[in-house]
């Protein structure tokens, strides 16, 4: 390594002086501070000095750089994966299994970065046209909705939806997830509140538009229904798993079912964050932690496997009588929306639904300028459906809510707050 600053630049990152024998750690370390402040390896001289070691330098060629860079990271690689195993029998007395599962990952991707990003200028064409290609924009089923939030959904991202107790979080959710299967993508639904079966029953009304009274007595039309449109429509899991799961037990499952069905799902809910747990161990006195860890960590799990990654969170009392919702309405740690790409809040109370109405505020959006604006659209009760039709709008101009004929809606101004604070029927 200290034969050549070209060899040590390219594995600096990764060597750590544990890897080596107890006798030459302190050389390790202080070729690690020489190159960290003076951007440059010391001789065998100065290492010489200052450990007591010598070390024969020798003469690296730039044909033998490749290959002392690949035996050193099988070194790191293999010295990392040691450490993990040999330190993983305390973790797991004290019962810090994620701290474990944290340690066997890291050493089992211990590499040299080999990708060096884009070359901006060298073919730009090219670059333009396969970045049109790899464009993942993933139409929400709602063409308005897609405008605002830059194109539509996009995978490896985490999307959070927003609203006061019993305010639809779920019930948007399952009508996103609809709007995926009809476009022929997996889905899978999990549960941390409600059982599959009742998840499952509220699905039975959007895929097919019988009210959830009529469940009991057209059960055989609503079975045949659902036949029907399996054909023409992505796969759909849905999964209860209990409060306080966290990612780890999330990507468990998934490498099952993977395992089982062949593949993985296109999109994930996640019903709800709040509920969730952290992979290692957090106070539960520090929120902004807790939903900081749990948000990143089930995003990097979007990222890991290519999935579109939906959840959803609660609001605070202070949302309540709030007539628009921005980053400080978040119950629990605003960690939440920093994390997030796309967060949005959903109107949808006593006063909306008895006019037909759901509206969705853009709270936070990576990928537009929608931040700050609203999409009001169409609810059908029976159905349990978002109708994506023309719906009602708010001009920005008188604060009030009228729809496409222009005559006033039964909400304005005054009354959002109140409409707020309605609770769902389920």
């Amino acid at each position: 390594m200290i034969s050549s600053a070209d060899v040590f630049a390219l594995c600096a990152s990764i060597i750590k002086p544990e890897y080596y024998l107890p006798e030459l750690r302190n050389s390790v370390s202080f070729i690690l501070e020489y190159y960290n402040e003076y951007h440059t390896i010391p001789d065998s001289d100065q290492v010489n000095a200052e450990s007591g070691v010598e070390l024969l330098e020798r003469v690296v060629t730039k044909d033998k750089i490749s290959y002392c860079s690949k035996e050193i990271e099988k070194f790191c690689k293999y010295s990392a994966i040691k450490h993990a195993i040999l330190a993983s029998p305390k973790l797991i007395e004290a019962e810090k299994f994620g701290d474990v599962e944290s340690l066997i990952r890291d050493a089992v991707t211990v590499s040299i970065t080999r990708d060096l990003g884009i070359d901006y200028f060298k073919d730009p064409a090219a670059r333009i046209e396969a970045m049109k290609k790899e464009a993942n924009y993933i139409s929400s089923g709602i063409p308005e909705f897609d405008t605002l939030i830059g194109g539509g959904f996009m995978k490896r991202q985490l999307i959070m939806f927003m609203a006061n107790s019993g305010g639809g979080k779920s019930m948007v959710m399952a009508n996103f997830a609809c709007n995926l299967l009809e476009r022929g993508l997996n889905c899978l639904y999990i549960s941390l509140e409600l059982y599959e079966d009742v998840i499952a029953k509220r699905f039975d009304s959007m895929v097919t538009g019988f009210a959830p009274t009529e469940w009991d007595n057209r059960s055989t039309e609503i079975a045949q229904t659902i036949n029907n449109k399996a054909a023409r429509s992505g796969n759909l899991f849905i999964k209860y798993m209990p409060t306080g799961t966290n990612t780890n037990d999330i990507r468990s499952y998934i490498k099952e079912f993977e395992l089982v069905n062949g593949f993985v799902p296109d999109a994930i809910m996640v019903d709800y964050i709040d509920l969730m747990g952290t992979n290692e161990k957090v106070s539960a006195d520090n929120v902004f932690e807790k939903d900081k860890r749990s948000s990143e960590q089930l995003r990097t799990l979007g990222v890991e496997y290519d999935m579109l990654v939906m959840t959803a969170s609660q609001q605070n009392r202070s949302a309540v009588e709030a007539t628009t919702i921005n980053h400080s309405h978040i119950a629990g740690g605003i960690s939440k929306i920093n994390t997030a790409d796309l967060v949005v809040s959903i109107i949808f109370g006593d006063v909306q639904r008895a006019a037909g109405e759901i509206g969705f505020q853009f709270v936070k959006t990576r990928n537009s300028d929608g931040v700050g604006k609203f999409v009001y659209l169409g609810w059908d009760r029976k159905a349990l459906r978002i109708k994506n039709d023309e719906g009602v709008r708010k001009p920005a101009s008188t604060g009030l809510l009228i729809d496409k004929n222009n005559t006033q809606s039964i909400m304005d101004k005054n009354n959002i707050s109140s409409g707020l604070l309605g609770l769902m029927d389920f």
